[in-house]
């Protein structure tokens, strides 16, 4: 049809043209690199010490092509417009394809003008997705293997302070934290395995020296530095609540919701997963709906003694993987 030679005319006449060449050879690198670091605060395995200085090195490296060498400024907060280098290297493809391409001086500085003009666009973008307190967050990396296991290291009371840590048991945890790098650990690869091993260490009583330090530790991992594991439960809800079984209840969605969490946590599916003895004797007899005879589900529990321990959910975890909706909360 017209339509379509149209667009295939358009296309052919975009790609013909060599400066438009020369964006995409500047846009590749600098795409890649976005898009691995939004990768990285989307993963659920992605070491979460480690998000935030990969987003600083992001913003600082891409601020590096377009400024003056002498600028002194914080490039996570200063305006790169008002420091601009008057002619910036923008990568050795780039200028390889300048060079080959030939296009005319005013093309050239046209194409050279976009380019820095969406480096400096998305700098801004960047530094306002970057939290108020990111002073405190950039001390996060503390408890990292790398940082953590040093015998010399930064001190734990700056950190603990801006966490609102008991004042009476900053003596205690600064201790604990000097003392870490004394006792020999395998699980050093990543911080959460890192600080599971130290969880489960004990000296010769039984037990674990460094409690307190790990329970600090534990209120830093628990950061929500990512709303994607949170986007992904309300996806899973929207697939549960549909418009066919929009008469759900909170309380069942909530034992879906519970169950699902449950089998990935111990990496299983329904069709593998074996229920419980205790579990398959109660079907088909009033057992199973006691807990469904209250009208308020503010008055049922989440899940019982057994639920918690079949999937292995910890109920003093400062993370538990069980939702409650309240009654008077919509469902989406």
């Amino acid at each position: 049809s017209n339509d379509h030679c149209y667009k295939a005319k358009t296309l052919y006449n975009m790609f013909k043209d060599k400066n438009n060449l020369l964006y995409f050879t500047f846009l590749k690198p600098i795409l890649g690199e976005a898009q691995h670091i939004n990768q990285m605060f989307q993963s659920n395995s992605a070491d979460r010490t480690k998000l935030l200085n990969s987003l600083i090195y992001l913003i600082e490296s891409l601020a590096k092509k377009v400024v003056t060498p002498a600028c002194k400024e914080d490039l996570l907060t200063a305006n790169i417009q008002s420091f601009l280098h008057p002619n910036p290297y923008l990568g050795y493809d780039f200028e390889e394809q300048v060079k080959k391409n030939k296009p005319s001086s005013e093309a050239e500085k046209v194409v050279r003008s976009v380019c820095i003009n969406f480096i400096v666009e998305l700098v801004s973008q960047l530094q306002q997705r970057l939290p108020s307190n990111i002073t405190i967050l950039k001390q996060s990396s503390f408890i990292a293997p790398d940082t953590c296991l040093n015998t010399v290291k930064p001190s734990i009371i700056p950190l603990a302070k801006s966490m609102y840590y008991p004042e009476e048991n900053l003596g205690k945890l600064e201790s604990q934290w000097n003392n870490l790098s004394l006792i020999k650990l395998t699980n050093i690869t990543t911080t959460a395995d890192l600080w599971a091993e130290i969880n489960l260490y004990t000296d010769g009583s039984g037990l674990n020296p460094f409690k307190e330090l790990v329970n600090f530790a534990k209120t830093i991992l628990v950061l929500p530095w990512s709303n994607a594991e949170i986007e992904r439960w309300f996806s899973q809800m929207s697939i549960i609540k549909n418009a066919h079984r929009n008469r759900m209840s909170t309380f069942m969605a909530n034992a879906i919701l519970t169950i699902k969490a449950g089998l990935k946590r111990k990496g299983e599916c329904c069709d593998t997963y074996n229920l419980p003895q205790h579990i398959l004797k109660q079907i088909g007899t009033m057992t199973s709906y006691q807990k469904g005879e209250s009208t308020s589900t503010d008055d049922r529990p989440l899940a019982d003694d057994q639920m918690l321990e079949d999937f292995e959910i910890d109920p003093d975890d400062p993370t538990p993987i069980l939702f409650h909706i309240s009654d008077d909360e919509e469902l989406l």
